[in-house]
């Protein structure tokens, strides 16, 4: 079968990944109405063709649109090759009921795209049946399905993180963006700058704009994560993950539990400009306390690319440029992008059980900076993020700035149980987080 989603990776020009997208879409659209298996030849037809002049009518590029009909008909036709697979879809085994249901082989099911209802794979169905790793992937995105990720094998693990990723991907509707005066101001994936165009455009174009914010991951041999680069459609290593717990919250109530090995910085008691009531405590501990309380969670500095995004000024609700950085957080079918600002795009960076005591500003543009930004920062390591538990409070009060009007983004009062609970909702729309320190985490020899 053809691999659409490669298509999606940034080195394809935009009307190719937008293509690669329309075809999934209309795809699980065929599949969900089975006129592949039910209806009448000229009836496929029909419903195929309309598909291809929907495509080319939504291409971006001119040069796109003069693709021929019979070339986006045969991609299509390859993405539907599992559609045959077997009319009778096997049920997935319940957790709760040992009972496992036989499946007869069937002659035209095709087995790289097909996960079976054997032991390996230990998923509680809400929905009654699913065959294909698509139809899986679209019923977890949907709640309809629990999967026990921990039970796959490593290649069932890449198969279905390949598979929700790319469903997740195709369900963002656009990048962050803000309107005003019949313009749209939008974050552009390929530039990292805000670009401007007309309300009528920006429409028109806004999801093939659209980032892929969630990335496909696996595991190494020794057991080590990796995550599938964008740019190079490669998979990374990011070391010193292997068992690594990417699930825990660390905030005041478990500060103390070994979690990590906080930095060896001064005591804030020592500082001469400190008037806070826990002098015993160190910066990066202090963060964690009243009035404005944070916490800390695990993330990937997979690049040290700053992009810029669209926020609000506190007091007016004008438009600014703010200065975000990219980073991964881990879910369990894969990893997540975000975009980290700071307080006065600031970010303290500090190392577990360490003096060393840096910081680094988002907002700058020399060449020296990005310099400095690779030595402070190692890509494909674990930090811990620290952040504000009430981003909306954080927001206003110490970066001044919200993002009440910004479409496309989690809104600011929901972002902190939308980063560290494992629920769907909201995952169509890009996350903003405000942070002021992260801690590298240490490896273990």
């Amino acid at each position: 079968m053809l691999k659409l989603n490669k298509f999606s990776h940034n080195h394809y020009p935009p009307g190719v990944k937008k293509l690669a997208k329309f075809i999934r879409r209309g795809i699980r659209k065929i599949k969900a109405t089975e006129l592949v298996h039910q209806a009448p030849a000229e009836i496929v037809s029909r419903r195929l063709g309309s598909l291809v002049l929907w495509i080319i009518n939504r291409l971006p590029n001119a040069r796109y649109r003069a693709l021929s009909t019979t070339t986006i008909l045969s991609l299509i036709l390859a993405g539907c090759a599992t559609v045959n697979a077997a009319t009778n879809t096997p049920e997935i085994p319940n957790q709760n009921n040992p009972t496992t249901t036989e499946v007869a082989p069937t002659a035209t099911a095709a087995a790289p795209t097909t996960v079976k209802a054997t032991e390996t794979i230990q998923a509680t169905a809400k929905a009654a049946k699913v065959d294909t790793v698509e139809q899986m992937a679209a019923a977890y995105v949907d709640g309809q399905m629990e999967i026990d990720f921990d039970s796959l094998s490593n290649e069932e693990y890449e198969k279905l993180s390949v598979a929700i990723t790319e469903e997740l991907n195709d369900r963002i509707e656009s990048p962050l963006y803000f309107s005003e005066n019949g313009q749209t101001t939008y974050a552009d994936e390929e530039t990292g700058k805000l670009e401007t165009i007309s309300n009528s455009e920006f429409e028109q174009r806004k999801k093939e704009l659209a980032p892929n914010a969630y990335i496909p991951a696996k595991k190494d041999d020794d057991g080590t994560w990796m995550y599938l680069d964008k740019e190079t459609g490669e998979y990374v290593r990011v070391e010193g993950s292997a068992g690594f717990d990417f699930d825990v919250v660390v905030d005041e109530n478990n500060m103390d539990s070994g979690i990590i090995d906080w930095p060896t910085t001064p005591k804030t008691g020592e500082l001469s400009y400190y008037r806070g009531s826990h002098p015993e405590l160190t910066e990066a501990r202090i963060l964690l306390k009243d009035p404005a309380p944070e916490a800390y969670i695990p993330i990937i500095l997979a690049s040290n690319q700053i992009i810029e995004i669209p926020v609000q000024y506190y007091k007016d609700g004008s438009l600014q440029t703010e200065k975000a950085l990219k980073v991964l957080v881990k879910e369990a079918y894969g990893f997540r992008e975000i975009y980290v600002v700071a307080p006065a795009s600031r970010v303290s960076i500090q190392e577990e059980n360490n003096p060393k005591n840096g910081a680094i500003g988002l907002d700058h543009e020399t060449d020296g900076q990005k310099v400095q930004i690779k030595k402070l920062f190692i890509e494909n390591q674990i930090y811990f993020l620290g952040f504000f538990k009430d981003q909306a409070k954080g927001l206003t009060s110490y970066a001044k700035m919200n993002i009440n009007d910004v479409r496309g983004v989690v809104s600011a009062k929901d972002s902190f149980s939308n980063l560290t609970s494992d629920t769907n909702q909201s995952k169509d729309k890009l996350l903003v987080i405000l942070a002021n320190m992260l801690i590298r985490h240490k490896q273990v020899p």
